[in-house]
């Protein structure tokens, strides 16, 4: 994200710059965001209360000749404790819920503003109309992925040791927490154990952070005294406090930043945060509001040439922030998350002799890499040209390659009738093989989403439509004016097109390189065989190319070669 300047207000309410300031005399001020933990420290009532006992009290140890004495404590406490962060995991009851650390530590990093609701009175919803005061009052404004703080002086008028505290708070209306959603807000803060006022408003709150893909702070203290980002489980927060009239010129660096640290998020590092590893990109999504599923399911027709786009849908562009795998590869598994990547060099030529020669590399690593596999059969493979007058160039269109019921098709399709019966009673899947050729895979790369944060109701099954009487690369449409119409045209296959969500985490290996490749599974027979609850197989990993803003000029186009296989084990 961009630097920002925030400026003073026009009250006495303090706001600060999140610009960089390279001279000593202008580091900036830590204010401490985050409630002290003492025994019995309240929380939500529903949550079981801070226990914090002696363990050890400097009873002597001895070692030879020397004495040695050690005092420790014994905690037991809920996630929901002191200052922390709300997962999607607390609120939506769906199994794909992320829990706190599925969350992207991007989220919990990131820029934001504080807007002063301290007149609320005590228990009141604050309605859109103090929302919108509220933020022009600030001179701020609210940009894509922005954590907001709300200050509410609550912790000044009713003290964190009051029992009152747990139930007299103010907090937003079901409409507010739309309008911060509707500004890209993604985390937003609050000094009381609730977001919004005790009772049902508070239970819609939770909700539509779930229904909007947001989630919000919960125990913040000193919000009086700056503007913040980010979160995570129980924290210890912190931001950078400059002064005001400082308008230093330099780039904004990774230390200038508003951040609050998650203290057990430590398996990794901050680093994967920084512009080095985050880009952000528009990917096309299918439109859920352009056809009518009571009606037609939604088709395309992949070898038409002369009847429009040869859909009958509409796309959408939606900008997400893309993570680079580099340094975390061992956390993403075709189980967890639907992909995964390896180092895998190679010798072989991607010409004539690829099924000769790559299929059988392909398969020695399959088998290497996923345990328990008994057959694997190679259907067929695509290479990926992003050159003029290429017919095969990369698809900028999230998808899944497979439907259950096409997976089915394809066993029977590639496998004799009587194994295929007895290979279908077992787990099998589809997995697709890519790998950059000649040069890394800088331009146009293979962006991934996590399984974990896609919902299934997000796929689209669409037809896809062939000519009755079809040549590959040959086809004369048999209704060359109509992208919507079937006639002439029969379903030979079906794939999943994906609608839009803010939940959606993508990833990539940024300049992915012919060494290289990643497993893409495009089905699973166990995870579709799961019964409602029992989420923890992916059923596949949705993917597409997408333009990188960060790739450098002059970059090669983008080679690949993408080799699709039925597992079975």
């Amino acid at each position: 994200m961009l630097p920002r300047v925030f400026h003073r207000a026009a009250s006495s309410f303090p706001v600060i710059s999140a610009r960089n300031v390279s001279t000593a005399a202008h580091k900036p001020k830590i204010v401490d965001l985050s409630r002290p933990f003492q025994h019995r420290s309240l929380c939500h009532p529903f949550h079981p209360p801070f226990v914090m006992t002696p363990w050890d009290t400097h009873q002597p140890m001895i070692a030879g000749r020397t004495i040695f004495r050690t005092a420790s404590y014994y905690i037991s406490m809920s996630d929901h404790s002191g200052t922390h962060v709300d997962a999607p995991k607390h609120f939506d009851p769906t199994p794909t819920a992320l829990s706190v650390d599925q969350m992207p530590l991007s989220e919990f990093y990131t820029e934001g503003i504080c807007l002063d609701l301290s007149h609320a009175e005590l228990g009141a919803a604050i309605g859109v109309g103090e929302m919108a005061t509220a933020l022009p009052d600030s001179r701020q404004e609210i940009k894509q992925d922005d954590t907001v703080l709300l200050y509410m002086a609550y912790n000044k008028r009713v003290s964190p040791d009051d029992p009152r505290w747990q139930h007299d708070f103010p907090g937003l209306a079901p409409e507010s927490v739309h309008w911060l959603a509707d500004r890209g807000c993604k985390i937003f803060g609050v000094e009381a154990v609730s977001p919004a006022p005790e009772g049902e408003l508070n239970f819609i709150a939770h909700n539509l952070c779930g229904e909007r893909g947001m989630t919000h702070i919960e125990g913040l203290d000193n919000l009086e005294s700056l503007l913040v980002g980010g979160s995570g489980s129980p924290i210890r927060a912190v931001a950078p406090s400059y002064s005001p009239s400082i308008r230093p010129a330099e780039p904004v660096s990774i230390a200038s930043r508003l951040g609050i640290f998650p203290s057990l998020r430590t398996s990794r590092t901050l680093e994967h945060t920084t512009s080095a590893t985050m880009t952000t990109a528009t990917f096309k999504y299918i439109d859920p509001t352009s056809f009518d599923l009571h009606a037609n399911e939604p088709f395309k027709k992949p070898w038409n040439k002369v009847d429009g786009p040869g859909c009958s849908y509409k796309l959408l562009d939606r900008e997400s922030s893309v993570e680079n795998l580099r340094g975390q590869e061992t956390n993403f598994t075709t189980d967890n998350s639907g992909f995964a990547v390896y180092q895998a060099p190679t010798k072989k030529t991607f010409d004539a002799q690829v099924k000769e020669e790559y299929y059988a590399e392909v398969e020695e690593l399959i088998r290497n890499k996923l345990p328990g596999v008994k057959k694997v059969v190679i259907f067929d493979h695509t290479i990926r040209r992003r050159e003029k007058g290429s017919a095969r160039s990369p698809v900028q269109l999230v998808h899944l390659d497979q439907t259950p019921k096409a997976a089915e098709m394809r066993v029977r399709r590639h496998i004799p009738e009587a194994e295929a019966e007895e290979l279908l009673k077992g787990r099998y899947q589809i997995i697709n093989v890519w790998r950059p050729i000649e040069n890394p895979a800088s331009d146009f790369p293979l962006a991934v989403i996590d399984w974990r944060s896609l919902r299934p109701s997000d796929l689209v099954k669409v037809d896809l439509l062939y000519p009755k009487s079809f040549q590959e690369l040959g086809e004369v449409a048999p209704d060359p004016g109509s992208t919507q119409s079937t006639e002439g045209y029969e379903v030979k296959g079906e794939q999943f097109a994906v609608a839009p969500s803010v939940k959606h985490r993508f990833y990539y290996l940024k300049d992915m390189t012919p060494e290289e490749v990643m497993l893409i599974k495009c089905f699973d027979s166990r995870s579709h065989a799961m019964t409602d609850g029992e989420t923890s197989i992916a059923h596949g990993a949705c993917h597409t190319a997408f333009f990188d803003p960060q790739t450098k000029t002059g970059s090669p186009g983008r080679q690949s070669i993408e080799v699709r296989c039925l597992v079975f084990y």
